[in-house]
């Protein structure tokens, strides 16, 4: 198939494709594992807010 290793190819287009799909996932695990203390306390000053603001 003009030089190109048709193994290698279905594995690029397999995990490419596998990104894809979880990529949302992966981003919100991401985000959870460096800023879940920070931005639970900010959700939690930002509940404060909005019950002071009540």
């Amino acid at each position: 198939m003009f030089g190109v290793p048709v193994v290698w190819s279905i594995g690029v287009i397999i995990i490419a494709t596998l990104m894809s799909i979880f990529a949302g996932e992966i981003y919100r695990m991401d985000l959870k594992l460096g800023y879940g203390k920070v931005l639970g306390k900010l959700y939690e000053i930002i509940a404060d807010m909005e019950s002071l603001r009540e």
